[in-house]
């Protein structure tokens, strides 16, 4: 399947076995699209806290359990 910069469908197989399929692309259509205009209203620094390293990271399975442990579910 070829999609378009919108996700309209340009092209798609129509076959269960191995096949291809060809498409033109048009580069017009890139700077309309919602990716590209949500690009520009972007504000990286209200958000730097979530990429910074956790120096307590735990995997998801302990940070799970010290919940279950602490909690006063019943």
């Amino acid at each position: 399947m070829i999609l378009d910069p919108n996700g309209s469908i340009l092209a798609e197989s129509q076959s269960i076995e191995s096949d291809m399929v060809i498409a033109t692309l048009r580069r017009r259509m890139l700077g309309t699209t919602l990716g590209k205009m949500h690009l520009k209203t972007r504000t990286p620094e209200l958000y730097g806290d979530l990429v910074k390293v956790q120096t307590d990271q735990k995997s998801s399975r302990d940070a799970r359990n010290e919940i279950t442990v602490h909690s006063r579910i019943v």
